[in-house]
Formats: C-alpha cells, structure tokens, sequence
C-alpha cells in the first residue's frame, strides 16, 4: 500500500482477487469506512461469518462494491449513533431513518430499504387499549403506557403523533424485544414496530405470543424510508458510488426512487 502524505492526498489501497491485483484512489484518511450495525433481527444479523437480514444483506451488497476496507461493528445504538453525530470516526450506520436533526449532524446516503407500516404489540386482555380502533387516538389516549426506544425515530409522521401525545411515554435503553416482553409482564400497555419486526419477534417469543396481539390500523403512516447515516467525515464522492451500488442491487419494492 502507497502511505498518504496528507489529508487532502489520495492514497491507493490494493487488494489481491482472484483474477489479479486491483488497485484504486481513496482518501489517505479513509482507507478503512467503519460500518456500523446492531444485533436486531429481522433487519441486521450477524450469522454463518456475514451480516444478512432485511437491511444487512443489501447494506453488504451495497457496500462490498465500494472497492474500500471495511471495518463491521456492533456496537449499541445510542453509543455508535453518537460517534457519528460528534463526527469522530469515518463511519456509517445501517439503516436509519432520515430525521431533520440528523440531517444537521451527518450525511445519508439514497434509501435502499423502506418499513411495513407500524403496529401495536399489546396484551389479549387490554381492554382499553384493544377497544381503540386507530393509532393516532390510540397515541391519544391518556395513561395508556407506550414503550418506545431510547434514541429511535419512528418516521415523520409518527414522531409528530408521539411528541403531541396524551399517554405515558415511556423511554427505555431496551431492545425492543424487552420492550414487548414488558408489555407481557404489564410494566407497559403498548410496544410499536414496524410489522416486519413485530411479526419477527412474536415468532421468536412462543411463550408470550399466547398473550400478546398485533394490532394493525388504517391510519397507520406508510412505512418509512431507511439509509445509511454517515459521518461528515465520510466525503460526497464515496457516498455517490455508495448510492450507485444501492441503486444496482436495490431490490423491487423496498425502496424505489430516493424519497
């Protein structure tokens, strides 16, 4: 490998295949694009030696045609989330959603995966809450206690309904498989996931599937759109290759055009 001299340099990395030596210019500070996930089936699951999942198997696909070294890491939510925002590693993020105070801290690439809509997980036995027939009255229902993710956006719409909420918003560091598995011990009254994620974790819980019940509703928002969130340290030219390569592999119906 030919050392950088410098910051603004271009360093040329080249890796061994099988058909010969490729070689190509990338920046000296960013030999090496951090890539972030979190265990969470069904989206991103570290198994078998590769990330797949809903979101892992086309990130993967996506970033593998960069031509660049990449460092996979797990790492919690909020602790990987907030390296991005203070800018100090030359890194990504797997699908996350587009909110307006990420947007003033990092970059995303195009989407390359969108949500089924949001459904509530809640006990057979609550009456109360079971007896609503829609998510924003349900949202507006005072002490009704909603679970939700430390740190999670839940797309533009929803994020408006749960900051104009009557009920009890309760805020955790739990995965959201905690979360459901609280709505089952009554500590919480309703979990919401995207039905993807709900069906998912309801299969993985057999014991509290007998109690629980997935809700869907009407006026539940389209699902939303879901990125890379990057660093500002990640330059334009490696997210427009990135954007290209998610347009090559994006798979029919997750995504469409960039939103």
């Amino acid at each position: 490998m030919v050392a950088g001299w410098g910051r603004g340099c271009r360093t040329a990395i080249c890796r061994l295949w099988p058909l010969g030596l490729a070689c190509w210019l990338a920046p000296a500070w960013a030999e090496r694009l951090v890539l972030y996930y979190e265990q969470r089936p069904p989206y991103t699951e570290f198994r078998d030696g590769a990330l797949t999942g809903l979101l892992g198997k086309p990130a993967m696909q996506a970033v593998q045609q960069l031509g660049i070294e990449l460092d996979l890491r797990e790492s919690p939510f909020n602790r990987h989330m907030a390296l991005i925002d203070k800018n100090l590693e030359y890194a990504c993020a797997i699908g996350r959603y587009k909110t307006e105070q990420r947007l003033g801290r990092g970059k995303f690439s195009q989407a390359f995966y969108r949500d089924q809509p949001y459904v509530a997980i809640m006990r057979s036995d609550n009456g109360r809450a079971g007896a609503v027939t829609e998510l924003q009255p349900l949202l507006g229902t005072a002490g009704l206690r909603f679970g939700f993710r430390e740190g999670y956006a839940y797309g533009e719409v929803l994020d408006v309904w749960i900051a104009t909420s009557r009920a009890s918003l309760v805020r955790l560091p739990e995965s959201n498989a905690n979360l459901v598995r609280m709505v089952y011990r009554r500590m919480l009254d309703v979990v919401l996931l995207s039905g993807e994620e709900a069906e998912a974790l309801l299969a993985s819980m057999p014991e509290e599937r007998a109690k629980l019940i997935m809700r869907h509703y009407a006026d539940s928002p389209p699902g939303a759109y879901r990125y890379f969130y990057c660093s500002r340290q990640v330059d334009d030219a490696l997210l427009q290759r990135l954007d290209a390569a998610i347009n090559l592999h994006r798979p029919t119906g997750t995504g469409g055009s960039n939103p």
